[in-house]
């Protein structure tokens, strides 16, 4: 792949995005630095991902990292740590890597991890919830 541009087919880029976004749900840095306007930023990041991608012959984990660097820098005036931005390229690299092949089950798992992580998380407020409702009945 030395020096030649390699793209995602029409198939992965769609998917790829989604992916970019179920990263994004999972970021917790990100959800603190966005929060005011977290929909307008996260729709220019996932761009500004994209746009990398797109635009780059042989996208790496430091170059990324620098993208978001300058990203988080320029766009947000924040700072994002170097971990954080470095897990995050990671990700983004294993998730377009997967694309780039076709291979969108790697999506689906991330769906499929997301969307039990909600459930799980739904319980857990529901049995809190219950269990304050009974301390307050017994103790009423």
């Amino acid at each position: 792949m030395a020096g030649r541009r390699v793209w995602l087919s029409m198939a992965s880029q769609t998917p790829f995005q989604e992916a970019i976004q179920l990263v994004f749900s999972e970021w917790s840095e990100l959800e603190t630095t966005m929060s005011l306007q977290r929909h307008l930023k996260t729709q220019q990041l996932s761009s500004a991902i994209f746009t990398f991608f797109a635009t780059t012959a042989e996208p790496d984990k430091d170059g990324l990292g620098e993208a978001l660097h300058l990203f988080f820098s320029k766009e947000l005036e924040a700072f994002l740590a170097l971990p954080s931005r470095m897990r995050a390229a990671e990700r983004f690299l294993t998730i377009y890597q997967a694309c780039l092949h076709g291979n969108q089950n790697l999506i689906q798992v991330m769906k499929a991890l997301k969307e039990h992580d909600e459930k799980k998380l739904k319980e857990s407020h529901e049995k809190e919830h219950k269990e304050r409702d009974e301390t307050e009945q017994s103790s009423g």
